[in-house]
């Protein structure tokens, strides 16, 4: 087009040799030399310093209603003009009671020229501004750009209040493993790992005095949480609620309380020196052996001597009986390896205990009476 235009004006000047012809031409267009030598650096500059865009980044705002404390995605895509782009990197400015999840989230390449990256956002009241986003790439040549996507501002509605919400909103939310004990004459002790889908889990709350959270892992958009809570001996059935974005509905969870017979409770759940599968195990290898100790004596061979050595080194060690540690007093004997993990029990007095295994400065122990617990590495003298 550029081109045109300016073909068009060099072949006027060319086809007069004084302004009296460019008048003519003029009054032929209607227009005055003076208006047609304004335009002609217009059109050229329009067309000729107006870069062109090295990439073209849009977003996907999400179409649904959104509630207070809901976790939704926003879908960002980018399309590069630009096949001198090295690298790129993104950042989000603060928003306005809309927070980013997971600001770090890695971009996919969905083809040579299209990159696409998932963001999870939070609403935090009933209205909010999304951060804005801003995406940074550097060209071959060292030159630097920017691509902005301004914040956008986005409502909620607030939940009516029901007794038994346990304020989670989600698109799907899963009960994976659960279990109750006897924690005293009075209380139960329940443990729940829970799955969600797109949801709030951290808020999980329950009307109970005694609550929490021992762990939470996300990888987005599954978010795992481990809660216990303290419970009253005559409740033989849990209820709760969630809402659920899909069906824009309550969602009724019931579960019965079965008291189970263990020690303690806690995410590795069995005891590793379990005595029926160590038994078992024990068994199993010995038959073994002695297959491969006749397998020797009827045939000498390389192979089965070395499959006899084998298993006598796996049963010597599996026979070797858990190192002895000494608790100190007053320690606090915890259900799970974290800093706020329920407190079952505080020893008056030092203990020579079982020591069952070692993770994050806590250790794993067996107490005389079969009870198993985590202390901090501090308690051991």
């Amino acid at each position: 087009m550029l081109l045109k235009k300016t073909f068009f004006v060099l072949c006027v000047v060319k086809s007069t040799h004084n302004y009296t012809n460019i008048d003519k031409i003029l009054k032929m267009f209607s227009l005055n030399k003076f208006f047609f030598i304004l335009i002609i650096p217009i059109v050229l500059l329009s067309e000729e310093f107006v870069k062109p865009k090295s990439i073209y980044l849009s977003s996907e705002l999400p179409n649904k209603q959104l509630y207070v404390n809901q976790v939704f995605p926003i879908d960002f895509k980018i399309i590069v003009a630009n096949e001198n782009i090295e690298k790129f990197y993104s950042i989000f400015l603060a928003g306005h009671n809309i927070e980013v999840i997971n600001s770090k989230a890695n971009w996919k390449q969905i083809d040579k020229y299209t990159y696409s990256n998932r963001y999870y956002f939070k609403i935090k009241d009933k209205s909010g501004q999304t951060p804005q986003f801003k995406f940074f790439f550097t060209l071959k040549n060292g030159d630097k750009e920017e691509e902005i996507i301004d914040g956008v501002s986005l409502n909620a509605l607030t939940l009516n209040k029901r007794k038994d919400f346990s304020n989670v909103i989600a698109t799907n939310l899963e009960i994976k493993n659960y279990k109750t004990t006897k924690y005293d004459d009075k209380s139960n002790i329940l443990v729940l790992e829970i799955d969600a889908n797109e949801s709030n889990l951290e808020n999980f709350w329950l009307r109970f005095e005694k609550q929490g959270i021992d762990s939470i892992e996300q990888k987005l958009p599954i978010t795992k949480i481990f809660y216990y809570a303290l419970i009253s001996q005559k409740i033989d059935t849990l209820n709760f609620e969630y809402f659920n974005t899909k069906t824009n509905k309550f969602a009724q969870i019931n579960l019965p309380i079965i008291i189970e017979d263990d020690k303690t409770v806690n995410q590795s759940d069995l005891d590793p020196q379990d005595t029926n599968l160590k038994l078992y195990k024990i068994v199993a290898l010995s038959v073994v052996l002695a297959i491969f100790i006749i397998l020797f004596a009827i045939k000498k061979g390389k192979f089965n001597l070395f499959v006899i050595i084998l298993l006598c080194a796996i049963l010597i060690y599996d026979l070797i009986p858990n190192k002895i540690v000494k608790i100190s007093k007053d320690c606090k004997i915890s259900l799970l390896p974290t800093k706020n993990s329920t407190v079952f029990r505080v020893l008056n007095q030092e203990m020579n205990v079982e020591l069952l295994d070692y993770q994050n400065e806590y250790l794993k122990i067996l107490l005389p009476d079969n009870s198993i617990g985590w202390v901090h590495e501090d308690c051991n003298l």
